[in-house]
């Protein structure tokens, strides 16, 4: 319950270090949900390499584009670029170019002169950019990233008509509103 977004790196490192798992966990599952922001924090810049490439390679990470993780890798690279220039590669192939678009893929290697400038990573990209079509049909269902952590259900309890409380309560599928489960009556 303390893990929250300013906290999440801290925990993260704290809990890989001492082996504490559920903390692990859910420091992990903070940083899924709220990748944008944390991605976006002076920590996420101080990370190791095997926490990026861990975060990175989840399928579960709340964004709205692919170019959220590509920056957010750059933006890890570039912090530090003389030692983690190693890196770049590997890193590079976790970010699902298929799930982009050919033009958006340009603009990449457009933007970022130092992808050119490695010829494994260039590769990288250029073969993104030659097999778009054949990425999106083949291999885009088991490619995407989906967070889960949106799935929820609502809690209706008690409420208060003109002339009388009702002590009602009901939970609601937020993915299906037609799903409504009745409760025994309340009695406070």
């Amino acid at each position: 319950d303390n893990v929250t977004v300013p906290n999440c790196i801290p925990y993260l490192f704290f809990s890989q270090l001492f082996r504490l798992k559920e903390i692990f966990k859910t420091s992990l599952r903070v940083i899924e949900r709220w990748f944008t922001t944390v991605a976006d924090s002076e920590g996420f810049l101080e990370l190791d390499f095997k926490f990026v490439a861990a975060i990175l390679n989840s399928s579960e990470l709340h964004i709205d584009s692919e170019l959220q993780v590509f920056n957010a890798m750059n933006a890890w690279l570039k912090h530090k670029s003389i030692e983690r220039r190693k890196y770049a590669k590997y890193l590079l192939q976790r970010v699902r170019f298929s799930l982009l678009t050919v033009p958006a893929l340009n603009d990449t290697l457009d933007k970022n002169m130092w992808i050119v400038e490695d010829l494994e990573c260039f590769d990288i990209i250029k073969k993104a950019i030659r097999n778009n079509k054949e990425f999106k049909s083949s291999k885009a269902s088991s490619n995407n990233r989906h967070c889960g952590q949106d799935s929820f259900n609502f809690v209706i309890v008690g409420g208060q008509t003109k002339f009388k409380v009702t002590k009602d309560c009901f939970t609601v599928d937020a993915n299906n509103l037609s799903k409504v489960r009745s409760f025994s009556e309340i009695n406070h």
